[in-house]
């Protein structure tokens, strides 16, 4: 299992997964750098990457045939199927195992943290 900052490195490189090989380009080459601003110069190089592509560049996404590994397994998928079975999937499991060891370690998080959609007041809490 990866520390917390393993399992953000992974979302930042899924989000590259989940959207670079529909598009038949590269993936970019994420930076590598130690620490905390190490981690902020990957997630922003990976958001600003995908910001630049084009909508256009998805054209015959779903039908474009992705080749990869899962872990020691080569697959082709359709990029429906890479999208939907693999790329998205493996996005939110990580995201999750980073929110949730965030919350093991007290951080004060909650689901409008994770999709910034839900609001609850200061101290809410459901009944048991």
């Amino acid at each position: 299992m990866f520390d917390c900052a393993g399992q953000l490195r992974c979302v930042a490189g899924f989000a590259l997964c989940a959207t670079f090989p529909l598009t038949g380009q590269p993936l970019p080459e994420p930076p590598h750098a130690p620490g905390l601003a190490g981690l902020f110069a990957r997630m922003d190089q990976a958001d600003a990457a995908i910001a630049a592509l084009s909508p256009d560049a998805f054209a015959n996404a779903t039908t474009r045939i992705v080749r990869h590994r899962a872990g020691m397994a080569d697959l082709a998928q359709t990029g429906s199927d890479y999208l939907h079975l693999f790329a998205l999937p493996n996005l939110w499991f990580h995201l999750s195992m980073a929110y949730a060891i965030l919350r093991a370690q007290g951080l004060p998080l909650g689901k409008a943290d994770l999709d910034g959609l839900h609001h609850y007041p200061p101290g809410f809490h459901w009944p048991n």
